[in-house]
């Protein structure tokens, strides 16, 4: 996950009731709606979104009691559980939920992500006369990543122009095509205080990218080996001229010859580390 944005910097305001007032439906909302946004207000500052409980999924095989159309090998059931998305909205699944991965074959390899948001009963379509309302909730399956306001609760890579056929992984810390792949979940918790950005240089030894995929490992370990912080959502590429090159707390620079010798480049990593970035080389 990418840095976490603070709530916004802006003074509550609240109904001021006095003697005689009339309290209307318009009033009552904004009574509500005050103390929603005091509620999303403390989760956003001292928490991040997440799963909180539950939100399993089984495979569903021919013998799950559940209509016909999940069992053909592309069927999922979503477990009951808790969540809470970046605003602080709590978002309940009281029953478990069967899906069906409609995606077609394509030529080349993709993921299809599994998400659950938040549903405000306000901006839905309900009969006025309705005394109660239920919060909601929307389960979706998309081949895009999930937004800000969206928990992934899985995600399936499948392989190109083959039939979509779900698998459970033999191992669930390597996951591979077809399998249910719960490595991207993302606990509910308490806020970082900060996140660590790292980037990898890229030169002119081909071998600079062998371990580039080892730095995911360091990003991902990150908040384990100290709570406090978090590490950046993936590792770029980044030529030494990028301008952006000052926005990295640090630097990976390797290969089988990890080193600099244009002195124009040497001069901007001069000055990358003068202004306290680190810089990791592995030879």
């Amino acid at each position: 996950m990418s840095q976490l944005p603070t709530p916004s910097i802006h003074p509550f305001e609240r109904l001021n009731a006095t003697d005689g007032l009339l309290i209307n439906a318009a009033r009552w909302r904004k009574v509500q709606q005050y103390h929603r946004q005091r509620q999303n207000f403390h989760y956003q500052a001292l928490h991040q979104p997440g799963i909180v409980c539950g939100l399993g999924v089984k495979l569903i095989t021919p013998d799950s009691p559940v209509p016909e159309v999940f069992k053909d090998g592309r069927g999922i059931q979503v477990q009951p559980g808790i969540a809470i998305d970046l605003k602080g909205n709590p978002i309940i699944v009281p029953q478990p939920q069967n899906l069906h991965i409609d995606k077609r074959p394509q030529q080349d390899s993709f993921t299809v992500y599994v998400v659950v948001d938040y549903r405000d009963p306000d901006d839905l379509e309900v009969s006025s006369t309705q005394e109660m309302l239920r919060e909601q909730f929307r389960l979706d399956v998309k081949v895009r990543p999930p937004n800000d306001l969206e928990i992934e609760i899985c995600r399936i890579i499948f392989p190109a122009n083959r039939e979509i056929q779900i698998t459970l992984a033999e191992d669930i810390l390597r996951s591979r095509y077809n399998n249910i792949d719960f490595r991207h979940r993302q606990l509910a918790t308490i806020r970082p205080q900060g996140t660590v950005n790292i980037a990898q240089l890229r030169h002119g030894d081909r071998a600079y990218g062998e371990n580039f995929a080892n730095l995911d490992y360091l990003l991902k370990a990150t908040t384990g080996l100290y709570p406090q912080l978090q590490g950046n959502q993936s590792v770029e590429l980044v030529e030494v001229s990028d301008p952006r090159i000052k926005q990295y707390d640090l630097l990976y620079l390797t290969g089988q010859n990890s080193s600099i010798e244009d002195p124009r480049e040497v001069a901007v990593l001069q000055q990358y580390l003068a202004t306290g970035g680190v810089l990791l080389i592995d030879g």
